[in-house]
């Protein structure tokens, strides 16, 4: 897991794969779900940002930013807290962020789901 705000910078890109250093660290970042639908520059891009998301982050309240932080979700955060704290779920899975539910992974055997409320929270 890459925290929120971690110094990162984008040195390359291959095949499915982009180079980065992350905190200091040469990491390389792979785009294994949804090359279908996005192109891996356009993957990085939602992940590596220009603009430090710490500074989204100083408002919220303090359990949020804690879960945040941790890489945890809380019930009542909205998509892009949740979205900050665990990152993007799986394009090919999760064709549209405004759906009801998502489809995220622990690992390659540990499917759960990420169900939204009417107002776009998580419940």
């Amino acid at each position: 897991m890459i925290p929120a705000g971690a110094r990162a910078q984008v040195v390359s890109y291959g095949r499915h794969r982009a180079g980065a250093v992350i905190d200091g660290k040469p990491m390389r970042l792979g785009h294994d779900h949804g090359r279908e639908q996005e192109s891996p520059q356009q993957w990085v891009a939602r992940i590596i940002v220009p603009d430090d998301p710490r500074q989204k982050l100083a408002p919220w309240p303090s359990d949020v930013q804690d879960a945040v932080g941790r890489g945890q979700i809380r019930v009542g955060m909205t998509r892009e807290q949740v979205t900050m704290g665990l990152g993007y779920p799986m394009t090919n899975e999760n064709p549209s962020l405004d759906s009801g539910l998502w489809r995220n992974w622990i690992s390659s055997l540990g499917p759960y789901q990420v169900l939204w409320d009417q107002n776009g929270r998580f419940s």
